[in-house]
């Protein structure tokens, strides 16, 4: 949107609409049309008759340069900073070749920093030009005059071969930056990082706020013509809702309200069928919507991205093998016969099948207990948890509770009567969200019913607890989940059906911090239900962390040991390795000992997603100076504990 562009989000389920739609409103940014009914359609028709909210803000734009400026500044410096602190790394060997390289470029090593720093960059700026690419008389005259320049610059003898000349610049300029990175005091790098989170944030608000000023300017008289009909036929009952959107401009309104979300339903029966209306469409949740369902919104696409996990729950088809092999042959769609097994393949399989698949490895949600066996039994192994911290890391987050209940008319009646106890205990233990799930659809109406007349209509009105099957939670997630398991003995047929993995999978994953497994089950045979219980009553075990990654990390840890604390060396962090972690508990501090082995961007990177995850961070970077490691070791102990004492935030 931000390239002008527009996009249309198709999701399988309303729930998952109302999920992205949520999602959205916390990031500033043009008003997204959830077209398909329901509270945020009413929301929104409010907003349209208003005339798109907001007028032309004349100064978004320069906010926003502003904004961006004030980051890559901000950014520049850090990087300068970590580049310095690198080089302090490197001159340790560097500095036993210092005399040959001082004899090779002299004006370089006993210049003033100062004087030096200028004439470091001067000679980076002749070495450029004297490896011109170009070919020619004149291009091999540039080089040789730059050699020349850059001989006289760094007093170097006219026997010098090029290497060296550039080794000995290479070398001063290391130099330089170590010292330059003694004289670093930390809390100035403490302020710095600080002041690079809140312009990150500062830019990505002016962004969006510029982003939809941009598209406030797009709004011409057919759109706005277009506007006020969506606003009418937001407003109609969805009976008249297709009719009074059949007369929209489509193209005119997607200028003024470029970003669109529904459900496929919706989409094919309220949005006029105009062919490449949307720049692109984001199929959500793709493994489980078969071909024909995604062909309305693909219709509707210029470019298309697929999201989708083969792993979770997929579609169920009714179509007859006959009845498609009929529409392939009425259709002339032999060559393509392959691709169009609709009864089995998903719109996911086939954009896998036909393009590049990118694997997202890394999980937010759940606590390591909650997503380990999922992450072992069904991502073999490649899933990197980022939701890792000292606080969890060890925490037993799955509660099973057996019971002897048994399934009499597809219900379990003794563990409704446990969830509904245990929903209670969560409501006052908690004030995150709370959700009850279950496979089958008769134990999830029993469910719903007792829980209902359990905890009154007002508790159920807040949206705060919900009740629904596996598939009805697919795509969302609760702070806490209640399972009910719903079968009893040896399970038969049931179990089987709790235990496709798929579902299973989608089921053991929709908690954030918190599980509590209801299960009317004893010695249960061999499968993921058995394993799974295993899994649940046995203490989490954390990934062993990869040691030290130098001498100095090594030297640091064992001096913030003998304070006393719990020390951490190369743990890891999804993707993320931190170098130390000092303590334990949400007051463990993450300690960079080092600059990023892939460089100042990585780092800052680095340091950028672990404040997202709410990591306490800090820097223990080498130093000659005497005694810096254990002052270093002091002063991060004390850290720590001033962070035990504070409030969370």
């Amino acid at each position: 949107m931000a390239h002008g562009a527009s996009v249309l989000v198709a999701t399988q389920s309303a729930m998952a609409a109302d999920v992205l739609a949520e999602l959205l409103d916390r990031v500033p940014g043009p008003t997204p049309v959830l077209f398909g009914g329901g509270e945020r359609a009413t929301e929104l028709a409010t907003k349209l008759a208003d005339g798109l909210g907001q007028p032309h803000d004349e100064q978004a734009l320069a906010r926003w340069e502003q904004r961006r400026r004030e980051l890559d500044d901000l950014a520049a410096a850090v990087a300068t900073d970590l580049a310095d602190v690198a080089a302090r790394q490197r001159w340790s060997s560097v500095r036993l070749t210092a005399e040959l390289h001082r004899a090779r470029a002299p004006h370089l090593f006993d210049a003033d920093p100062a004087t030096a720093l200028r004439l470091v960059a001067e000679a980076h700026q002749l070495v450029a030009e004297s490896h011109d690419p170009d070919d020619g008389w004149w291009a091999g005259r540039r080089r040789r005059n730059a050699l020349d320049d850059l001989r006289r610059l760094v007093g170097a003898p006219d026997d010098v071969a090029p290497a060296d000349l550039e080794a000995a610049i290479a070398a001063a300029d290391v130099r330089l930056r170590a010292g330059r990175a003694d004289d670093r005091e930390l809390h100035v790098a403490d302020a710095r990082w600080v002041a690079l989170v809140e312009a990150e944030e500062a830019m990505r608000r002016a962004r969006g706020q510029q982003t939809a000023d941009e598209v406030r300017q797009r709004v011409d008289r057919d759109a706005l013509r277009g506007v006020g009909a969506l606003a009418a036929a937001l407003r109609a009952g969805r009976s008249r809702r297709k009719a009074h959107l059949e007369r929209v401009d489509l193209r005119a309104t997607i200028r003024a309200l470029p970003l669109w979300i529904g459900t496929l339903g919706e989409i094919e029966a309220l949005l006029p069928a105009t062919a490449g209306a949307f720049d692109l469409v984001i199929l959500d949740e793709a493994s489980m919507i078969d071909q024909p369902s995604a062909s309305a919104a693909l219709l509707r696409a210029k470019r298309a991205v697929i999201i989708g996990d083969p792993r979770q729950l997929r579609f169920v088809s009714f179509l007859a093998d006959a009845a498609v092999e009929r529409a392939i042959h009425a259709n002339d769609a032999e060559p393509i016969a392959d691709r169009l097994d609709v009864r089995r393949a998903s719109a996911f399989d086939l954009a896998a099948g036909v393009s590049p698949v990118t694997f997202l490895d890394e999980h937010f949600r759940s606590v390591p207990h909650l997503i380990g066996f999922s992450a072992e039994r069904f991502y073999e192994g490649r899933l990197q948890v980022a939701t890792r911290h000292p606080a969890n890391d060890d925490a037993i987050a799955i509660e099973v509770v057996r019971l002897g209940g048994e399934r009499q008319g597809g219900v379990n009646r003794v563990e409704v009567d446990e969830a509904v106890a245990q929903v209670q205990r969560l409501l006052e233990e908690t004030s995150g969200s709370i959700g009850v799930i279950s496979p089958h659809r008769p134990q999830v109406d029993a469910l719903r019913d007792a829980i209902a007349d359990a905890v009154g209509r007002d508790v159920w009105s807040t949206g705060r607890l919900r009740v629904a099957t596996v598939h009805g939670f697919q795509g969302s997630e609760c702070d806490a989940m209640v399972a009910s398991f719903g079968i009893s003995g040896d399970g038969g047929r049931s179990r089987r059906f709790l235990e496709d993995p798929n579902l299973f999978n989608v089921l053991i994953t929709r908690a954030r911090k918190r599980m509590v497994v209801l299960a009317s089950v004893e010695d249960v045979p061999l499968g993921p239900l058995a394993d799974y219980l295993r899994w649940a009553e046995r203490p989490p075990h954390p990934l062993p962390d990869l040691g030290p990654a130098d001498a100095w990390t090594a030297q640091l840890g064992s001096l913030v040991a003998d304070q006393g604390l719990e020390v951490q060396l190369g743990y890891r962090v999804g993707t993320w390795v931190v170098d130390l972690v000092v303590g334990d508990g949400p007051a463990a501090l993450a300690v960079a000992t080092r600059v990023h082995p892939d460089g100042p961007h990585r780092h800052v990177q680095r340091h950028l997603a672990l404040h997202r995850g709410g990591w306490h961070q800090a820097e223990g970077f080498p130093s000659s100076e005497p005694g810096a490691a254990a002052r270093l070791a002091l002063e991060l102990a004390a850290e720590h504990r001033e962070l035990a004492v504070r409030p969370p935030r």
